[in-house]
């Protein structure tokens, strides 16, 4: 029922003309708008094999923001793939820039990654080699990619009248610094979070006093910070619980910020963890999304593996906690993709339209979907509401939520 292609058809051109290219192909099912960012995760692997660690593999294809969107239909994927896949072939900086290009024109996010990267090897160089700058291998990248960047940017502008995105997107968010400061540290929280093994390494290599002095930081931090997008943890949420979540942000800001120093003092992660933290700082200042992290978890991993020393206990053990990770979340997608194709088949057997409301995300537009119904989906039926239907979300019989198809009282 659903097609998996966003509706802002304008904003991921490219992306959507990918995508229905592989639907005239393959035909319209739901594979067929997942086989994109199936691509882009084989592709991210495959661009990090050139480390030979096994291990790598293993904490980026495992780590559960990658899983999960390797098979959904966003466009973060194949873009990531495409921007890995520059970063480390070896052919010549404009071969480079043009993947680079190609990258940045299905998401965006991509050109802050590789103009960050590209720009600081290059000004590395320029210090250290002092190299002409149009030799520059990463120089030129950084230009090819940009230059074709802004050439999609004009013809999308002459063909639809838009520059970058439509205006109504331009207003959504309005800049604050207590906001970006916010949203920077939720970001930090959510990378040191999904990298907890390198907790032990921290407490038994690090001084106590650094690690008072951080936790005595983010504990404040942590209780202040508001989510003020999309910065949950989505199916865990309701099995972690306030409490949890706020221990998560509190180790994960603490475990952040002492990877950072210690990334900092490492000559071989200092441009990744810069270019790291300036996406960061940059995303800060518009909503915040924890899909959009994609971008730099393989930058993370690299950094982890290259520095610290992790005890090999603590890697089988932190693998086999993320299998069981996602394990959950797949079953969870499963078994709600489930309940919502269940509502969509009893409407369209009993001939009612309905307002699909909370599955919407899960089925898209179907045959008898009209946002104007006062027939709802909703998890919370009211007092004056009529239940006529109603599924719910189990995972080995233990129930996660409960999806209702409403009608006022008054209406029926």
């Amino acid at each position: 029922y659903n097609l998996g292609v966003s509706s802002f058809v304008y904003v991921f051109l490219l992306f959507q003309i990918f995508s229905s290219i592989i639907v005239n192909i393959f035909g319209d099912h739901f594979a067929s708008y997942r086989i994109l960012a199936l691509l882009g995760g084989t592709i991210v692997l495959f661009s990090l094999s050139k480390y030979k660690e096994p291990y790598l593999l293993l904490i980026v294809g495992l780590n559960p923001l990658i899983w999960i969107y390797s098979g959904r239909a966003y466009s973060e994927m194949i873009s990531v793939g495409m921007m890995m896949l520059a970063l480390v072939t070896s052919r010549n900086g404009f071969f480079k820039g043009i993947l680079g290009a190609f990258a940045a024109v299905i998401k965006y996010h991509s050109i802050v990654i590789l103009g960050s990267y590209w720009g600081l090897r290059w000004f590395n160089n320029l210090i250290k080699n002092k190299t002409k700058a149009w030799k520059d291998k990463n120089f030129l990248a950084g230009a090819v990619s940009i230059c074709g960047l802004i050439a999609f940017f004009l013809i999308y502008y002459q063909e639809f009248g838009i520059w970058i995105l439509p205006d109504k997107f331009k207003f959504e968010f309005t800049f604050s610094y207590l906001n970006a400061i916010n949203n920077f540290i939720s970001y930090g929280f959510y990378v040191g979070g999904m990298f907890f093994l390198t907790i032990p390494y921290l407490l038994l290599n690090t001084p106590w006093r650094w690690q008072l002095a951080v936790i005595m930081i983010s504990i404040p931090l942590a209780i202040l910070n508001q989510n003020k997008g999309e910065m949950d943890f989505g199916s865990f949420n309701q099995l972690l619980g306030e409490d949890i979540i706020l221990l998560i942000k509190i180790i994960g800001f603490w475990n952040f910020l002492l990877c950072c120093k210690i990334f900092w003092n490492d000559d071989k992660s200092r441009i990744l963890l810069l270019t790291v933290l300036l996406y960061m700082v940059l995303l800060s200042m518009t909503r915040p999304v924890q899909r959009y992290l994609i971008f730099v978890i393989p930058f993370w991993a690299i950094m982890i593996c290259l520095r610290l020393e992790i005890h090999r206990v603590v890697q089988v053990g932190y693998v086999l906690i993320l299998c069981g990770l996602n394990l959950f979340a797949t079953l969870y997608q499963v078994q709600n993709a489930r309940a919502s194709s269940e509502i969509v088949v009893w409407s369209q057997s009993k001939d009612i339209q309905i307002n699909s409301g909370v599955i919407y995300p899960h089925v898209g537009i179907f045959s008898h979907h009209d946002p104007k119904s006062k027939i709802t989906v909703t998890m919370n039926p009211q007092p004056k509401e009529k239940i006529l239907f109603s599924r719910a979300v189990k995972i080995f019989n233990y129930p996660l939520r409960e999806y209702f198809v409403v009608q006022p009282i008054d209406a029926s």
